[in-house]
């Protein structure tokens, strides 16, 4: 069949084989798209057995759900039935259950959506009747699709199977199907449960190498506790199971919208394995717990506090550089603001998604929302929240501006939420409040301090708090303190940085360490396996920031690096722009590089204003010009600038002595007799 034409489409390759038939992913030619081509096997072509193909691609069309592989068409060549499906990348639940162990948080999202595709099923009065972790799909994108309606029974027509078969995979089997009767919607949230079971504790409810005993089992015995497998199983979690799995149909769920509001409110209600940061709260949230206590943020703390108990402040965000703490500082914030807000807070991570366009689907999964045929999920996620008194923490934005629109659409729909965002640069948004994340407070070390005063800087607390985790001897004495003041003024009061050196005290004292500080990149890596990769290390942490500059700002920023302590707009025209190959001003890219965390605006320039780089953020940039073809022609301008200077200098100081007289008033001459 591979390389064979049927139809409008081209067999690619084999991807697998049932007991229906074989499935074969294809090209469609017409549509040019990829899709799975499902034939009926050759050894099924009996009456019995083409009228259930052919009800299964009658119920499969009659489904329309995110949660659901959609059936394009049914067609036959040469006497052999097959079906159009949609093709999916990614793994099947199986798989994934047998290779790790899936947090309870991933289990309940996942619950989530299997619920919502069975729910727009039932809805329709199809009942699947093969609901089991190999029938179920995990795209790469973490979307569930239901596979594999072929024992489905739609409402109106006659079943699929023969009465009293046990068709259907019999260790997922319900003990009414095991027993051959009459099947219902009950059916499948059995059949759900045993799949939230091995989810959970990585193994069925029933088992035995024998069908007659695994039916009797089914039957008759009670499976073995999921808590005595998995100490971590919310209560909750476990008496949904539970009641998925009771024997008796009657008292079982009884339709999955009910099983799916339990499943809300559970994920709703923050029990899961995520602890919230102030566990004495009685509010709703899911705030992560932080491994470390927060160093030298009082007064940022404070000034992010007030801004958002301002009733006219709705929207805050978080800016600066990447290392600079914004997560763990707006994490604090939100934790301090508990109480405040009666629905709680809660912390939605967009630092895994790629696509600006399901920024919405991530805060709709926060809370258990997920489209359906009725309603989308922007539909969803709005009447959700709309009456809710609630704080969002949207954390790493900076790589989704373009989802900056949902943001507002949001606000503008849910008059009591508030929304506190983190991000390297600002969204630009009516009503958005920016807040400019400073670096940690450092000495200078050429002032020279006593070792008393040295502990009250914050950067100089989380080095010895870092220090001592990797090496619990360590304290500050005078003979490393020196050095230490002197790490922590070069990077910048970075705190990201700061712990990257600090990490490095197993191999180097601070005095050898400030010594190889020269390479700081090279020297900086090895960061916590739980933090994003972005900050394993910290040259990593700026290429993130530097990735999401278009051509021309990523041109003006290394051509900035060429000046060491800062410079003035007038440089910047002179330099970036003596090639003559950037279309925007230098005005409109200095403007863009502060809006991103990559330049600021120097507090300290009394009347021109002089712009600069973190030195840490230099050292990047510089790397970046030294590896350009802008190198020579940048260091060229550079040099004809400031020789020129004292010549411009002269001749403005001239101009100026010029006009003064030309404008002066003369004297009157005094009178004389």
């Amino acid at each position: 069949m591979i390389g064979k034409t049927i139809s409008h489409y081209k067999i690619l390759e084999k991807l697998g084989a049932g007991g229906m038939g074989v499935v074969y992913k294809a090209e469609d030619a017409k549509l040019k798209r990829i899709v799975a081509l499902k034939f009926l096997s050759t050894m099924a072509l009996g009456g019995e057995e083409k009228s259930r193909f052919l009800r299964e691609a009658q119920a499969a069309a009659a489904l329309n759900h995110p949660n659901i592989c959609t059936i394009y068409e049914i067609d036959e060549n040469e006497g052999q039935l097959f079906l159009a499906l949609e093709f999916i990348e990614g793994e099947t639940l199986k798989k994934k259950v047998n290779s790790e162990q899936l947090s309870v948080t991933s289990i309940i999202e996942y619950a989530l959506q299997i619920a919502s595709g069975l729910q727009a099923a039932h809805e329709r009065g199809v009942v699947h009747r093969d609901i089991k972790s190999a029938n179920v799909m995990i795209t790469t994108k973490g979307q569930i699709k239901i596979m594999d309606f072929g024992l489905a029974k739609l409402a109106g027509s006659s079943f699929l199977t023969k009465d009293k078969s046990t068709m259907g995979t019999v260790a997922y089997m319900s003990p009414e199907q095991a027993r051959g009767r009459k099947v219902d919607q009950r059916t499948d949230l059995w059949s759900f449960g045993v799949v939230l079971y091995e989810m959970l504790t990585g193994q069925l409810p029933f088992q035995s190498d024998h069908e007659q005993v695994l039916i009797y089992a089914i039957i008759n015995e009670t499976p073995e506790p999921i808590s005595d497998l998995r100490a971590d199983t919310p209560t909750a979690l476990e008496t949904i199971v539970n009641k998925a799995l009771t024997k008796n149909p009657d008292k079982r769920y009884q339709h999955v919208d009910a099983m799916l509001a339990d499943l809300r409110a559970l994920q709703r209600t923050g029990s899961l394995a995520t602890p919230v940061i102030k566990t004495q709260s009685t509010r709703l949230g899911n705030l992560p717990l932080p491994s470390t206590p927060l160093l030298g943020r009082e007064q940022e703390l404070d000034t992010i506090t007030q801004l958002l108990l301002r009733d006219a402040v709705r929207l805050v965000t978080l800016t600066g550089p990447g290392g600079t703490g914004k997560t763990r500082l707006g994490l604090q914030a939100a934790a301090n603001l508990n109480e405040t807000f009666m629905d709680g807070t809660f912390f939605v991570s967009l630092a895994a998604n790629t696509d600006a366009k399901l920024v919405l689907s991530a805060i709709a999964q926060t809370f258990g929302i997920f489209e359906n045929p009725v309603h989308s999920v922007a539909e969803g996620v709005g009447t959700y929240l709309r009456e809710k008194n609630l704080l969002l923490l949207l954390d790493n934005f900076e790589h989704l501006v373009a989802a900056a629109p949902v943001v507002a659409e949001l606000l503008a729909a849910c008059p009591k939420l508030k929304i506190l965002v983190t991000s390297r640069t600002v969204l630009h948004l009516m009503g958005e409040h920016e807040f400019s994340v400073p670096p940690l407070a450092t000495p200078n070390p050429k002032h020279g301090f006593a070792l008393a005063a040295l502990t009250q800087y914050a950067a100089i607390k989380l080095f010895v708090q870092r220090a001592a985790a990797v090496k619990p001897d360590f304290i500050l004495t005078h003979e490393n303190a020196p050095a230490v003041a002197e790490i922590c003024f070069r990077l910048d009061g970075l705190p990201l940085a700061i712990e990257l050196a600090a990490a490095r005290l197993k191999l180097f004292s601070p005095q050898t360490m400030l010594a190889r500080l020269e390479k700081r990149f090279e020297l900086l890596k090895g960061g916590a396996r739980d933090m994003p990769a972005r900050h394993h290390t910290l040259q990593q942490a700026i290429a993130w920031s530097h990735d999401l500059l278009d051509a021309e700002e990523k041109a003006l920023f290394r051509r900035l690096a060429v000046f060491a302590g800062g410079c003035s707009l007038e440089a910047v025209e002179a330099i970036c722009h003596a090639q003559n190959d950037l279309i925007c001003s230098a005005l409109d890219g200095i403007a863009a590089l502060i809006d991103k965390s990559l330049l600021r605006q120097d507090p300290s320039a009394d009347d021109e204003p002089r712009f600069v780089m973190l030195e840490t953020i230099r050292e990047y940039a510089l790397e970046c010009l030294r590896a350009s073809e802008d190198w020579e022609a940048t260091k060229r301008a550079h040099a004809d600038f400031f020789l020129a200077l004292p010549l411009t200098c002269f001749f403005s100081k001239v101009w100026r002595f010029g006009e003064s007289l030309a404008t002066r008033k003369p004297k009157p001459l005094p009178l004389t007799t």
